[in-house]
This record gives C-alpha cells, sequence and structure tokens, in this order.
C-alpha cells in the first residue's frame, strides 16, 4: 500500500510541480520554477514604484503598466504622477514624456545591459549569466526571497532583493540598491502570463514637433 501511494504522489508532484516546493526548497529548484514561470511568449503587470535617495532623504513615488517579451523587450507606461513611457526593443531605447513633447533616446545596453532596470524580466536566464544568488532572510509559507549580487562590480546596481511566490512562481517585488544607499523598490499585482503581445509595443515613433535627444551624447 506503501509504495501504491507513493507512487500516486509522484504522478501528483509531475502533473503539479509547484506542490513540491515545500519538499525541494533548494536554491536550483526555484530558480528552476522560475525561469520555467518566465519562459512565455508575453508578460503584462501592474507596478507600483518607490525610489529612495538616501542622501537626500526624499522618497518618490509612480504607478504603471509593464509589458515583456522576451528577449530584451519591455515597455513600461507611467501614469502617476505624470505619464511617461519607458520602451526597448533590446537594441534602442527610447523615454517619451508627453507633458514636455520630448522623446530620449540611447542604446538599451547603457540602462539594461547586465541585468540594470530590472531587465532580466524580459531574459529571466540572465539572471543566472550575471549574478551570484543566494537565499534571504525573510521567507514565508508563500514568498520566498533572493539575494542577487552582480558578478561584475557597479556602483549604480549592488544588489537586488526578488521576492517570489511560492505558488506560482512569479516575482512579486523587485528591490535595488546602490553603492550609495539609494534603494527602488517595484511592487507587481496582477500579472498575466502566456500572452501575445504585439511587436510593435516594443518600438517608438516620436511624435511629431517632439524634441528628440540623444542620451548617448
Amino acid at each position: 500500500m506503501k509504495s501504491i501511494l507513493a507512487g500516486v504522489l509522484a504522478g501528483v508532484l509531475l502533473l503539479f510541480p509547484g506542490m513540491g516546493i515545500a519538499g525541494d526548497q533548494s536554491l536550483d529548484a526555484i530558480m528552476t520554477r522560475l525561469e520555467a514561470r518566465y519562459n512565455t511568449p508575453g508578460v503584462c503587470a501592474d507596478f507600483h514604484q518607490e525610489s529612495t535617495l538616501k542622501a537626500l532623504e526624499v522618497t518618490d513615488t509612480a504607478t504603471g503598466r509593464i509589458f515583456i517579451k522576451r528577449p530584451g523587450r519591455m515597455r513600461w507606461e507611467y501614469d502617476k504622477p505624470s505619464p511617461q513611457v519607458i520602451v526597448t526593443d533590446g537594441v534602442t531605447l527610447w523615454i517619451y514624456r508627453p507633458e514636455d513633447n520630448q522623446v530620449m533616446t540611447g542604446k538599451a545596453t547603457d540602462f539594461f545591459g547586465e541585468g540594470k532596470g530590472a531587465a532580466f524580466l524580459s531574459d529571466i536566464k540572465a539572471i543566472r549569466a550575471h549574478f551570484d544568488i543566494s537565499l534571504a532572510n525573510g521567507g514565508t509559507d508563500t514568498c520566498v526571497h533572493l539575494k542577487l549580487v552582480p558578478r561584475t562590480p557597479m556602483d549604480d546596481l549592488q544588489a537586488v532583493l526578488l521576492t517570489v511566490s511560492r505558488d506560482r512562481h512569479a516575482i512579486l517585488e523587485v528591490t535595488t540598491r546602490n553603492i550609495y544607499g539609494d534603494e527602488t523598490r517595484l511592487t507587481f499585482t496582477d500579472t498575466r502570463f502566456d500572452l501575445e503581445l504585439n511587436d510593435r509595443l516594443f518600438s517608438f515613433t516620436p511624435p511629431p514637433e517632439a524634441e528628440v535627444l540623444s542620451l548617448d551624447e
């Protein structure tokens, strides 16, 4: 009877791998499930952003929606405190500020290279490629925390803390810190996977008469 029950349980875990997280909480197992979850045509989510400049003791907040299409394509649509769109096709970056009728362009790698700017969301395997990963304290029955340290030292990115749900293997929070103690926390809600997103979402044509500035100058 025990062998029969063991066989049934093994079959259930193969059909529903998320049920096995309580039995296998190794870092490699968590990363494997996370990579499988984000190995999808497209993802979108609402986000709340909180940015703190330590030296000035100033904290700003913003909200919006993100669209992700691997590899390397992202679209951040900010609605508060003011409209702004940040778009990249993995090669070019566009930042559009409607209230100023201004578009800034640059190379995507300068701002999203090696995992900066939460770029790993659009290529989840970049986490293992560019970071040393460890389990962090503070995990609960519903989530686990991962600490990411860039293998290439960077002033603007000292460490990243990920909060990952145990049931859906979805990233709930991304917190980035730089060497100056500044911190940006992104909280994601209403995350949807397996979306077919049009490539046009990840390119941008400046509106007529918009001022176009280069970030590379």
